[in-house]
C-alpha cells in the first residue's frame, strides 16, 4: 500500500513515497507475479494514494485492483455536515462522487466509505445518534454506488466518537461501544445497513461501473428535463445504474434519494411501463406515461428495478 503527502502522515512516509514512485508500476507487476505463483486469485491491491480523483489515474497506471476514494468521504461529510437553516445541504459536486465507478479501467474498481478511522465518525458529523435517519440517504447511495463499499468497525450500529484532525489525539484507543448496538437508535441503524447490503448481494448489476448522469456539470442545480442529477433546492437526488444480473440478463435500478425533511414527490423517466418494484419499501410502480411519479419519504430513498 502506498501513502502520499496527507494531513497527519509523517515526512518520511511522505518522502518515501516520492522516492519510490518511478518503482510504483513494478511493484503490483511483482506482486501479481508472486500471487500466482502462490496460487491466490483473491488478494486485492488497493493504493492509498491521494485524496482525491488523482488517485483512480495512478491505480489504471500501475496496475493495481483498487484505491481509497477518500473524495467520496470527505464530500460525505460536508454535506451532512453543512446546515443552513438546520438541514443538510447537497451540492452538485455529489453526482461525481455518485459516479464512483468513472474513468476506472475495466476490471477496477474504488474503495468507497463515508468514514474510516482517520477522521471523526460520520453519525457525529451528522449530529449524534439523535440525528441518526439524517444518515439513511448516504447508506443506501453506498451501497447502490459502483466500487467496494467499506464499513468502519460501530458504523453498523451508529457509533460517534469524535476525533481530532490534527495532533497526538488522533492516535489513541477508541474501543467499539458494542453495548449500543442495541441501544436506540442502533438497531434501526443496522437495519438500514442490513437491507441495503443484502439488495447488493441479491443484484450483481450494482457491480457494473455504469452511471447516469454522467459528466454532471456542477454549475448546474436543477435535475434535466429527464428528472436525473440534483435539485439542490429541495435536496434530492436521481441516479441510474445498470449492469448484467450475472446470468446474462440486464438489471436497470433508478436511485432516488431525499435528503430534506420533507416527503418529496419526485417524477424520472424510464424505458418503459414496468411494473418498477422499490427494492427498498417492496412497492410497485408502473409508468404509463414514460415517468415513474413517486413519493420518497423524509431522509430516506428508493431504489426502483426491473430485469429484462
Amino acid at each position: 500500500m502506498f501513502d502520499s503527502a496527507a494531513p497527519g502522515h509523517a515526512e518520511g512516509k511522505w518522502v518515501l513515497w516520492h522516492e519510490m514512485s518511478g518503482a510504483a508500476p513494478s511493484l503490483p507487476k511483482n506482486l501479481h507475479e508472486w500471487r500466482s505463483g502462490e496460487s491466490f486469485t483473491t488478494v486485492a491491491m488497493i493504493l492509498e494514494h491521494s485524496w482525491d480523483y488523482a488517485a483512480i489515474d495512478v491505480t489504471n497506471a500501475v496496475g493495481a485492483t483498487s484505491c481509497w476514494l477518500d473524495k467520496y468521504r470527505s464530500l460525505s461529510m460536508w454535506y451532512i455536515g453543512d446546515r443552513p437553516a438546520g438541514i443538510p445541504q447537497l451540492e452538485p459536486s455529489i453526482i461525481r462522487m455518485l459516479d464512483s465507478g468513472r474513468d476506472f479501467d475495466s476490471g477496477r474498481v474504488l474503495t468507497i466509505y463515508i468514514e474510516n478511522h482517520d477522521h471523526k465518525r460520520f453519525m457525529l458529523k451528522a449530529g449524534g445518534r439523535s440525528s441518526w435517519y439524517l444518515t439513511q440517504p448516504y447508506i443506501i447511495a453506498l451501497l447502490t454506488c459502483a466500487g467496494a463499499p467499506l464499513l468502519y468497525n460501530g458504523q453498523e450500529f451508529g457509533q460517534d466518537n469524535d476525533m481530532p484532525e490534527s495532533g497526538a489525539g488522533r492516535v489513541v484507543p477508541r474501543p467499539i461501544e458494542w453495548q449500543n448496538s442495541g441501544l436506540d437508535p442502533g438497531p434501526k441503524v443496522f437495519e438500514t445497513y442490513r437491507r441495503m447490503i443484502e439488495i447488493r448481494r441479491q443484484h450483481p448489476g450494482l457491480h457494473s461501473l455504469n452511471f447516469y448522469p454522467r459528466d454532471w456539470d456542477e454549475g448546474w442545480t436543477q435535475r434535466d428535463p429527464q428528472g436525473f442529477g440534483i435539485d439542490r433546492a429541495r435536496n434530492i437526488v436521481v441516479y441510474h445504474r445498470w449492469g448484467d444480473d450475472g446470468s446474462g440478463r440486464l438489471e436497470r435500478f433508478y436511485v432516488a434519494l431525499n435528503c430534506s425533511a420533507d416527503t418529496q414527490r419526485i417524477s424520472f423517466e424510464v424505458p418503459d411501463n414496468g411494473p418498477w418494484t422499490d427494492l427498498i419499501g417492496g412497492g410497485v410502480a408502473s409508468a404509463p406515461s414514460g415517468r415513474l411519479d413517486v413519493d420518497v419519504g423524509s431522509n430516506w430513498g428508493a431504489v426502483f428495478h426491473k430485469r429484462y
